[in-house]
C-alpha cells in the first residue's frame, strides 16, 4: 500500500511538471508608422484591405454577410489611412489589424469609457448586421494598454461565432489601436504587449 501511494504521488508530480511546449513558429513584422516590430505566428501574412475583400468574396456564399463585411472594410478604409493587416492563411476568419493613434491617456476611467463605447457600438452594429455581441473582458493591461474583448455570433440561435478584441495603447512617439478577430479564443495580448520599438 505504501509503495502504491509513493507511485501515485510520483506520477502526479511528473504529470504536473510536464508543460506543453509552444511549438508555434513566429515571424517578425515591421510596423513602419510605429517604428516598431511585432512577432506573429508564421501563418499570418501581411495583406491589404482590398485583398481581404477578395478573400471574403471568394470564400463565403452568404450575400448579406459578404455585403456587411465589404461595407465594414470600406468604412475602415475611410477612417484609417495607415494600417497593417495580417490574415491567417489557414483560417481567413483570423486576422489582426494595427493602426496608428494619437498617444492616448491610459487609465481606469478611459478603459470604462472605451468599453462603454465599444459595447454600445457593437450592439448597434449587431442590430443592423444581424449578429449579437457579448462583452467578455475589459482590462487595463498596464499603464499603457487597454483591452476590450467580446464575442460576435451571427446566427442568433447559436453560440458559434468569433472573438473580437480591441486594444488601445500608447507608444514611444505615437500610440496604436489593434483589432483582433479570431474563431478561437486567441487575442494576441502577449504579442501586442511585446511590440519592440526601434
Amino acid at each position: 500500500m505504501k509503495k502504491l501511494l509513493i507511485l501515485i504521488i510520483t506520477i502526479c508530480l511528473v504529470n504536473c511538471s510536464d508543460k506543453k511546449e509552444d511549438k508555434t513558429i513566429y515571424k517578425n513584422h515591421e510596423i513602419p508608422f510605429l517604428n516598431a516590430s511585432i512577432k506573429l505566428p508564421e501563418n499570418y501574412d501581411l495583406i491589404t484591405l482590398e485583398e481581404y475583400g477578395e478573400i471574403i468574396k471568394n470564400n463565403y456564399s452568404d450575400t448579406l454577410f459578404i455585403k456587411n463585411k465589404l461595407l465594414s472594410i470600406e468604412q475602415f478604409k475611410l477612417n484609417h489611412i495607415e494600417y497593417l493587416m495580417f490574415c491567417d492563411n489557414e483560417n481567413i476568419d483570423n486576422n489582426i489589424t494595427i493602426v496608428p493613434a494619437i498617444n492616448p491617456t491610459v487609465n481606469e476611467w478611459v478603459k470604462e469609457k472605451l468599453a462603454d463605447y465599444i459595447i454600445s457600438s457593437m450592439r448597434d452594429r449587431g442590430n443592423d448586421e444581424n449578429f449579437k455581441y457579448k462583452n467578455l473582458q475589459n482590462k487595463l493591461i498596464d499603464e499603457r494598454m487597454i483591452k476590450i474583448k467580446g464575442k460576435i455570433v451571427y446566427d442568433k440561435t447559436s453560440e458559434k461565432g468569433f472573438y473580437s478584441t480591441q486594444y488601445l495603447a500608447n507608444g514611444w512617439a505615437i500610440g496604436f489601436s489593434a483589432f483582433v478577430n479570431n474563431s478561437s479564443d486567441v487575442d494576441f495580448e502577449k504579442e501586442l504587449t511585446e511590440i519592440k520599438y526601434n
